[in-house]
Formats: structure tokens, C-alpha cells, sequence
């Protein structure tokens, strides 16, 4: 199956942006991550280049596999920098107006084939939509502590384009994940 995006938006690299970013490199998207925050921008950056590490530390991956997963990470203050995105996913605190705030200022640089997600646990998908200006383009996702899709949730209105590439995305990343934890499992039994 091919990839459903190529350049993936991350608002808000906090514990889940950040985990999030992690999984994503490693399934081989291009990740740019946002936040408005130049020292939290810092910390996430500095963060996420720690944890991209670890399985070269332990010997497990080589070296080489650490540059290439963060090769495939950008971040920055100022998304009008940045190349458009064909998924942007916000993983910013549980505040509407702030979620609406950063997907608005997103539609901005979107093209047509741009896709957006909140992971939001509470507020009404199709208010945010609307208050967007998207709701075609608009869906839910919603995501494990290691990162990965758990449910995707479109909308009467989703394109179904959107629609099919946000599932193909989300069964992508979980097939992936239960391959990695049967080869882990299969590997720790045979050792």
C-alpha cells in the first residue's frame, strides 16, 4: 500500500506531538513539527532527537538509522516557513478555542489535497470543522500512548478521499506496529 500523505504537520510537540513525531519517522513520513514556543520548541527538539537515539545506544539499531529517522524531522516557530502539509494533525491541549486557532491558522497554507485531524477527546468534531473552514477536510484521530491510531473518526461530510486516506493511514501505522511487536516477541522467544 502506498503512503496516503507524504509531508505530515505535528501542532503541539508535547508528550503526544512528540511521541507522535517519533512513530511517524519511523514508518517514513516527513514530519514537521510546530510549536509556538521557542523554548518549548527547544526542549521537543532536543527531546525527540534523545529518544530517536536510544536504540543505537543499546545497540540494537545502527547509528545510521538514528540519522535517517531524524532526517525526516523539521520543526519550527513560524509554519509559514515550512512546506504545505498533506496531514495536519494538532496535539494541543484540550482547549477549543486554541485547537480552532492553530487548524485555522494551518488552513491557511493548505492545499488541496490537505487533510486535517484534531485529537481532541471532547470537543465536537464538526464545530471545529466548520470554524476551520474545512468540513470536508476535517476528521478525529485519535491515538495509543506509543503513538499510533487507535480510531479515526470522519464526518457525514468527509470527503470521501480524505475519508479513505486517513483510514489507509491509520491501518498502515497499526499494521506496522503489531509486525514490530510480533517480530519483538518472536525475536525475545528464540534468543
Amino acid at each position: 500500500m502506498s503512503r496516503p500523505f507524504g509531508t505530515v504537520w505535528i501542532i503541539g510537540l508535547g508528550r503526544a506531538g512528540a511521541t507522535m513525531t517519533l512513530t511517524l519517522i519511523d514508518h517514513g513520513y516527513h514530519v514537521v513539527g510546530i510549536e509556538a514556543d521557542p523554548a518549548r520548541l527547544t526542549r521537543a527538539r532536543v527531546d525527540i532527537a534523545r529518544r530517536a537515539r536510544r536504540p543505537d545506544e543499546r545497540n540494537l539499531m545502527p547509528a545510521s538509522f538514528t540519522t535517517a529517522r531524524l532526517a525526516r524531522f523539521d520543526c519550527t516557530v513560524a509554519p509559514h516557513t515550512a512546506r504545505p502539509a498533506d496531514l495536519v494533525i494538532e496535539a494541543v491541549p484540550e482547549d477549543i478555542d486554541l485547537k480552532i486557532e492553530v487548524l485555522r491558522a494551518a488552513a491557511s497554507r493548505r492545499t488541496p489535497r490537505t487533510v486535517f485531524a484534531t485529537t481532541t477527546a471532547g470537543f465536537p468534531i464538526p464545530r471545529i470543522a466548520a470554524d476551520i473552514g474545512q468540513p470536508t477536510r476535517t476528521a478525529g484521530i485519535r491515538l495509543d500512548d506509543a503513538g499510533n491510531p487507535v480510531d479515526v473518526t470522519t464526518l457525514p461530510l468527509t470527503d470521501p478521499v480524505a475519508r479513505d486516506c486517513l483510514h489507509d493511514f491509520a491501518h498502515g501505522l497499526r499494521s506496522r506496529a503489531r509486525s514490530d511487536s510480533a517480530t519483538e516477541s518472536e525475536t525475545l522467544v528464540t534468543s
